[in-house]
């Protein structure tokens, strides 16, 4: 599966996508507070309740116009696919395996 994240100015939109096809996707509010554990609870509370693990992700792509929500989200990343996350730029991170 593949996880992807849109991290906006007010909220965070992110879906999972199995075989080219989307099959999950949600929102969570853009709280600058919120640290990369709490997002990583939110997101697998919310996929566990729907039949997905978050464990199986085999990738992530990541878009961001938030900075400080962008390095939180690719570390989160890097745990849940464990791999080193490649900064591109300083608006978008692709982690692919």
């Amino acid at each position: 599966m593949l996880l992807t994240i849109d991290i906006g100015n007010t909220q965070v939109v992110a879906g999972l996508w199995e075989n080219k096809k989307l099959v999950l996707h949600w929102r969570l509010s853009s709280t600058i507070e919120r640290t990369e554990d709490e997002t990583w609870v939110l997101m697998q509370a919310i996929c566990r309740t729907r039949g997905f693990e978050l464990e199986k992700t085999t990738g992530v792509i990541i878009s961001s116009v938030v900075p400080n929500r962008t390095f939180d989200s690719g570390k989160m990343a890097e745990n849940i696919c464990r791999v080193r996350t490649p900064w591109w730029n300083p608006t978008w991170i692709w982690v692919l395996k």
